[in-house]
């Protein structure tokens, strides 16, 4: 083995020979600004600690202790310290140090096992900063020394290592002078773990992470540009001599300005693509504010197999905003049926969906009354289509997925094979299906409908509800194969426009304008067809300008019988749309026809006819062709090539806004159903209005079809929870690994009561215990099962923290080695409460929840 490598050495470099972290640094040279470094090598380590014999006898002992730890750690101390460095060993190390062409230096311990996705060593191994080239050789044997301290072998004993068989290693990088330093987790592991959470201060990063300086917090979401800031006052910096100093006025200006952090969070998700899982950062920004990255390491206990992903993408096109239970409720019944159909059509077999239940019951989640995909569930549905990223990307794209985390599953291939050749054959046989879904559909939709008209007992029209959409919902995978006709088709459609330099890629959507009316602009030209026969009428002119309710009232007394026709054909055909059509407590216009006045009214006002709106779609599309023939031949093969794919795209999109429009009307009939047996509850007392029935899941309304329970008490429950939701606005995609979706509480929200106080949430759990207040920590103190509360931890009180039940400090953040390390131990650790050791007494019995950052004196409830 090398004893010395070079930060270019990647293909020979391996962890066990540069450790953890010198070899995550080699990987990040090759893609970011890391400050050149070189490694002394495991091997180099091994043989300065050699000529220890008597360590040699121990090394292999499985059986130490940690009684004999401090023991071990004096002797192994004292002979590194009395050790010399041979003339070769200085002169080999100091030639390739001044290659590095700088006279201050970083130096880092680097162990083999350090730095992995299950174990940090956070602060365990000394690193030193600022270092000399005359003080280089002792600042090496201090680092190896600190693989043998106390806590070092505590710590290895503790996650079941050899405290003594290791690979240790030694980096030596360029000292950049910092104006100022920061660290990053891509993912948030006390929240939403779509932020990435940056700590910065001022000076050197060994001053943040230690929790001796004042720092900001910064949440930049992974999916989007929002950033979510915390910025205190710094009266102090930690400068390049080490001491601290004051400024003449305290630092109230941000350490990174948002073109800073923009910046800094595109390369904290490509150093996440090269560590191959989400990252802890630690890095700089010079005198001429460039960033520097200076360490890079794999964030401890993040399972990719334990992730939920929660995105609201383009599904809160349909259910925006606050959506009730009983709409929440019938979204995931709906797709759990419809990708159970779509399971079976790919021929999955019946134990693939016993044992995917769960998945399919989970495609769709809620939070706080928010609709979203439960993206996770879907990757590892999509995952058994898709053979490739690429084809995986493009479903992404599809459904307006912006941030992929998607991670490759195992794979299948038997079973992918079979699949891609199921959907081959559909994909040739689509215009067939798409025939046999309206037939289908228009089948069921009739008897929907006749039931519930006619059916009057609450059981036998849930009853004949239920079992007509089951059926519907079997065969509507069918849309998925046309949607994905319609999406390949307009891309290819875009791809061509672009590559060819005919025009902007949305010239696309013009070429389409107008080709073969939808359903859905079927009902638009109704409605001003409507608006077209009032405007010719002077009496109907007349009645449209009295307020909706008497509109409605003169319509019905209207002896006008050709307009009356044209108005009911219009709510029978399209009654089922309104704003917020998917909603079930969204009234449509069939049970609300005072809004259906109200549009045409607005309609009215534009003076726009079908006439117009046929010449004006004529017009756009017939620019939008003149615009390609006179850049295209047509004599040129791509010209037919490209006719011929608008046509296949034209018949998609208007089938898909056809399927869409059936949809509504499937949810318009649902709608009635349920209003009917809310009607029937209101009548036996059950509720206090048959819209409560919106309140309830559809679960909840076919046990108490039976049941008869009084449902009041827990409707009212529900609609204070409602109204609660309002006034929350949770993010468009949040990722986790708790049983529930984290709250959204930032650090600033500080509060701190006469007993109980709120502070920064860094380890989750909830605990209570007996609390001991620690200001001067020493080996024997008896802290086995209580709360350790104090100013700040040092990570030398490892096997302090290690015993007790909780954390609780003044200082400290999200990211400092009291946070790392309470998470590690898995114990409620929380940080940032102002003079709390001397608020609490020694003895007092505590209750800590670390995911709200909450502590509070046990016989205090009421201040909770």
């Amino acid at each position: 083995m090398r004893d010395i490598f070079f930060n270019s050495d990647y293909q020979e470099a391996t962890a066990e020979s540069c450790g953890g972290k010198g070899y995550n640094l080699i990987k990040l040279h090759q893609y970011k600004p890391v400050p050149d470094f070189i490694i002394l090598s495991s091997g180099f380590v091994k043989k300065k600690l050699s000529s220890m014999e008597w360590l040699l006898e121990i090394y292999d002992n499985q059986e130490i202790i940690s009684t004999q730890v401090a023991e071990i750690e004096d002797k192994i101390g004292q002979e590194i310290k009395n050790s010399d460095w041979t003339n070769a060993d200085l002169e080999e190390i100091l030639t390739t140090v001044k290659t590095l062409n700088s006279n201050r230096f970083a130096v880092r311990s680097s162990a083999a096992d350090e730095d992995s996705s299950k174990m940090s060593f956070a602060g365990i191994h000394k690193s030193f900063l600022n270092i000399s080239l005359e003080e280089l050789p002792q600042a090496i044997l201090s680092c190896i020394m600190s693989a043998f301290s106390t806590e070092a072998m505590l710590y290895r004993i503790n996650n079941q290592l050899n405290p003594l068989r290791f690979d240790f290693s030694v980096v030596i990088q360029i000292m950049v002078e910092a104006q100022a330093s920061g660290v990053a987790f891509t993912m948030n592991t006390q929240g939403n773990m779509d932020q990435i959470v940056v700590v910065g201060a001022y000076g050197f990063g060994e001053s943040l992470v230690n929790d001796k300086v004042v720092s900001d917090t910064y949440f930049l979401s992974r999916s989007s540009n929002s950033i979510s800031q915390i910025i205190r006052k710094n009266e102090q910096d930690f400068s390049l001599n080490a001491n601290f100093y004051s400024y003449d006025e305290p630092l109230s200006k941000a350490v990174f300005n948002e073109d800073e952090l923009q910046k800094l969070k595109t390369d904290l998700l490509e150093i996440e693509t090269v560590l191959k899982m989400p990252a802890d950062v630690e890095f700089v920004k010079d005198q001429n504010h460039k960033i520097w990255f200076v360490q890079a390491r794999p964030i401890t206990g993040i399972r990719y197999d334990e992730i939920k992903i929660l995105d609201n993408t383009n599904i809160a096109e349909g259910y925006p905003g606050l959506n009730s239970t009983l709409t929440i409720s019938f979204v995931k019944y709906i797709y759990k049926n419809v990708f159970r159909g779509a399971a079976s059509a790919l021929a999955f077999s019946k134990l693939w969906l016993k044992n995917n239940q769960t998945v399919l019951d989970e495609l769709i989640a809620s939070h706080h009354g928010r609709i979203y995909y439960r993206l996770d569930n879907w990757y590892r549905m999509m995952s058994l289509v898709f053979s490739s990223k690429a084809s995986m990307k493009s479903w992404e794209n599809a459904v307006g997925i912006s941030i992929s985390e998607f991670t490759p599953l195992a794979t299948n291939y038997t079973n992918r094979t079979r699949v891609f050749f199921i959907i081959f054959g559909m994909l040739i046989n689509y215009r067939r299906g798409n025939k046999r879904f309206f037939k289908l559909f228009n089948i069921n939709y009739q008897q929907l409908k006749a039931q519930s008209r006619s059916i009057v007992d609450p059981v036998l029209l849930f009853s004949g509800w239920k079992n007509i959409s089951e059926q519907v919902f079997k065969f509507w995978y069918l849309s998925l194969i046309n949607d994905l006709i319609s999406f390949k088709s307009f891309g290819w459609m875009q791809n061509r426009i672009a590559k060819n330099h005919w025009g902007n890629p949305e010239l696309a959507n013009d070429l389409l304008s107008g080709l073969t009316p939808s359903d859905s602009e079927k009902a638009v030209m109704a409605l001003i067809g409507i608006a077209d026969a009032i405007r010719q009428n002077p009496s109907l002119n007349d009645i449209f300008k009295h307020e909706p309710a008497i509109v409605l009232e003169k319509i019905s007394q209207l002896a006008d019988s050709k307009f009356c026709n044209q108005w009911q054909d219009y709510i029978d055909k399209y009654g089922d749309r309104n704003l917020a059509e998917l909603k079930l407590e969204s009234a449509n216009f069939k049970t609300n026809t005072v809004n259906l006045v109200v549009v045409i009214k607005r309609h009215l006002e534009s003076n726009l006819t079908v006439s117009e709106f046929k010449n004006n779609q004529l017009r756009i599309r017939k620019q939008a062709e003149e615009k390609i023939r006179s850049q295209c031949s047509p004599w040129n093969p791509q010209f037919w090539l490209f006719l011929l794919s608008r046509k296949i795209c034209a018949y998609g999109l208007i089938n898909r806004e056809n399927m869409r429009f059936a949809r509504s009307r499937i949810f318009g009939e649902t709608k009635e159903v349920f209003l009917k047996i809310g009607q029937n509850f209101l009548e036996a007392g059950l509720v206090n209005h048959k819209d409560d029935i919106f309140f309830l899941t559809i679960e909840e309304v076919e046990k108490n079809l039976i049941e008869r329970s009084d449902m009041r008490d827990l409707i009212e429950r529900r609609k204070l929870d409602f109204e609660k939701n309002k006034t929350i606005n949770p993010a468009d995609r949040i990722i986790y690994q708790t049983a529930e979706p984290p709250e959204d509480i930032l650090a600033s929200h500080f509060q701190t009561g006469k007993n109980s106080w709120q502070g920064v949430a860094v380890s989750n759990g909830t605990v209570e215990a007996e609390a001991i207040v620690i200001t001067s920590p020493h080996y024997d103190m008896d802290v086995k099962g209580k709360i350790i509360v104090c100013q700040a931890t040092d990570p030398g009180w490892f096997f302090l923290m290690a015993q007790a039940k909780g954390i609780v400090a003044e200082r400290g953040s999200l990211l400092s080695h009291t946070a790392i390390l309470g998470r590690e131990l898995g114990i409620p650790t929380v940080v940032g409460i102002e003079n709390i050791t001397k608020q609490i007494q020694n003895g007092d019995v505590l209750i800590i929840d670390g995911s709200a950052g909450l502590v509070r004196l046990k016989d205090f409830n009421s201040e909770y």
